[in-house]
């Protein structure tokens, strides 16, 4: 599995180069009443995934842009599937490269071990419907499987640098 080259971070550092000629076009066309949401194209397959009711792509890095969906249980149901998936996605990176480097050389990521903790919070916030708090833990577990996945694929890649 390859993580994207660019991070969310590097689109939105992008997308914010281009705010002035942006505004500039906006003005010109008479359209500044509108308002602009962006998503990236590795964020499509798992909003149309869960607008469909679909299993969630099984090789997709992508985070749900879960703000397109009406709040309650079912975007909380597919915010913490999201998680859950990219976590497995950081985890299976992870095991990959302990198994193939010796144990006295491996450094995990210790946001992955916390991630463990923080599913069973939203299970039991599941049971006191506060689908606000879920999905703001399921994004802090979103962030954490993200950046673990960038920390083993820079890992992997200066391994073949070498």
């Amino acid at each position: 599995m390859d993580v994207p080259s660019h991070s969310h971070d590097q689109v939105f550092d992008q997308l914010k180069a281009h705010t002035v000629p942006e505004a500039d076009a906006l003005r010109l066309w008479n359209l500044t009443s509108f308002v602009r949401k962006d998503v990236l194209q590795a964020d499509i397959a798992p909003l149309a995934a869960a607008l469909l009711g679909l299993p969630y792509p099984r090789n997709s890095v992508g985070v749900l842009p879960f703000s397109y969906m009406e709040q309650g249980l079912y975007r909380a149901r597919a915010v913490v599937f999201n998680a859950k998936s990219l976590f497995v996605h950081a985890s299976i990176r992870q095991q990959l490269k302990q198994n193939a480097t010796w144990s006295i050389f491996f450094r995990g990521f210790p946001r992955l071990d916390r991630c463990l903790g923080q599913f069973a919070t939203i299970d039991r916030a599941f049971g006191a419907k506060a689908y606000g708090d879920i999905e703001a833990i399921s994004q802090r577990i979103i962030g954490d499987a993200l950046a673990g996945l960038r920390h083993f694929q820079r890992v992997v890649s200066q391994l073949h640098e070498k």
